[in-house]
């Protein structure tokens, strides 16, 4: 316990801070929580010996040697997750969230396209702060990059190599450079995530919506956006995708009564909004431009849009 209160010691909670910063310090508690416990037949160090207290011998005289536990001790991946769990509800509690948007385009089932934006003529603008801007993934951008994996993962399973051989020995070669990730997206943090993405199935080498899925899903918790885009083929699997990331807006502290979830359905020409702000049963019946329903989704979330030019639907006056 005193191991684990000296861990803890550092920590405090912050107004700012990114999520991989503090990553790095849940990784570097855990590692420290677990590598510095001693077990009862570990060594202890001589000057912590009392007087008149010697270590054992061995048969010729020499001092005996114990052996030590190891100090790297396993705890299982449920475990770290209710530990960081825990950990994240401690630093983020009472912290001042921004709003956010998560708007999910609904695409023809036959279209088969799973790309991030829903206008390629009119990508959102680059934020005045330079410390943010807009990040954009194509899925068929990552062709290339999809197949040099298959082709990496033919030679050992032909040869029947076993799944922690390609995990400890394959994986770690497809990097972002070499698959030529990071000459299509700059943000380093977002091409590892894309490799580890792609890497973690073969349905997600399709780059259809289980890899739009799980790129999402994984980005959520990570990079926390104020704004999120991304696009889906009308199936059963994309209403599975919904249903989990209302999963994460519903829990997740970053998300938790500050976001509005926004599904708009292409086929069928209309939109589902959900959010803090919007009263329960309101229908708009009249047609709306993409301008006119994207000032509304800005406004409506709170979410601070530069490019957003339409006009937005009164819903205090409709309510």
């Amino acid at each position: 316990m005193n191991d684990l209160r000296a861990s803890l010691r550092p920590f405090e909670k912050v107004n700012e801070a990114s999520d991989d910063e503090l990553r790095t310090a849940f990784g570097e508690a855990i590692a420290g929580i677990f590598g510095t416990r001693r077990g009862p037949g570990q060594l202890r160090d001589p000057s912590q010996l009392g007087p008149g207290r010697r270590r054992g011998t061995g048969q010729r005289g020499e001092p005996a040697q114990r052996r030590p536990r190891n100090p790297d001790m396993q705890i299982m991946p449920e475990q770290t997750a209710r530990i960081e769990t825990a950990f994240n509800r401690f630093v983020y509690e009472g912290a001042d969230f921004s709003p956010a948007l998560l708007a999910i385009a609904i695409m023809p089932a036959q279209s088969g396209s799973s790309d991030s934006t829903l206008d390629d003529s009119a990508p959102p603008e680059r934020s005045k702060h330079k410390k943010y801007g807009g990040l954009s993934v194509r899925a068929t951008a990552l062709n290339h990059a999809a197949e040099k994996i298959r082709l990496a993962l033919e030679e050992p399973r032909s040869e029947g190599r076993s799944q922690a051989f390609i995990d400890n020995v394959v994986y770690p070669t497809l990097t972002p450079k070499k698959l030529k990730i990071n000459k299509i997206v700059k943000n380093k943090i977002l091409a590892r995530l894309i490799v580890r993405t792609l890497v973690s199935s073969d349905q997600n080498l399709e780059l259809k919506n289980a890899f739009v899925s799980s790129l999402v899903l994984a980005c959520l918790p990570r990079a926390q956006p104020d704004l999120m885009l991304f696009q889906l083929s009308g199936g059963s699997d994309s209403r599975n995708t919904i249903e989990q990331i209302r999963k994460v807006v519903l829990e997740h502290h970053r998300y938790q009564n500050r976001t509005t979830l926004a599904l708009l359905d292409v086929a069928g020409n209309r939109a589902l909004l959900i959010g803090p702000r919007l009263p329960a049963g309101l229908r708009v019946t009249e047609p709306l431009s993409l301008r006119d329903l994207s000032a509304t989704l800005f406004g409506q979330s709170n979410v601070e849009a530069e490019f957003a030019q339409g006009k937005p639907v009164d819903i205090a006056v409709r309510n």
